[in-house]
């Protein structure tokens, strides 16, 4: 329970008009008691009729897809990483030179391991040269 004060301006008007000479002080003072309570309860949810158990088969799970390999022989190494990026496919460079690749646009992937058109191709070789 906790109390409350209610009436607090009348009590400070009144110890104010002491302080101006007054010799009858009126101090009116209101407690208020806050009682808290806990919720009721929620009804009941009303009983639901079960239907019998019916044997139903397992849904089919989900077919993967196929990942297949484009065909990127031709294009810049740049162009070609995109495409194979877009379909989470794994690859390697081959090549390159004694400095190997460092912009990758001045490259051309002139082979790839394996063929395209492949299904789930795993890792690709990128066979690639500054001119084929």
């Amino acid at each position: 329970m906790s109390r409350f004060l209610a009436g607090s301006a009348a009590a400070i008007s009144a110890l104010a008009a002491v302080g101006c000479g007054s010799t009858t002080t009126t101090v009116e003072r209101t407690v208020v008691t806050v009682v808290k309570t806990a919720p009721a309860p929620a009804p009941a949810a009303p009983a639901q009729q079960t239907a019998p158990a019916q044997q139903t088969a397992p849904a089919p799970a989900p077919a993967t897809s196929a990942i297949t390999l484009p065909n990127v022989v031709g294009q810049r190494l740049d162009v070609a990483e995109l495409h194979l990026h877009a379909r989470h496919i794994r690859y390697r460079e081959v090549g390159g030179g004694a400095f190997g690749i460092i912009v990758k646009s001045n490259w051309t992937v002139c082979e790839q391991e394996p063929a395209p058109g492949t299904t789930d191709p795993g890792r690709v070789s990128l066979i690639v040269d500054r001119e084929c």
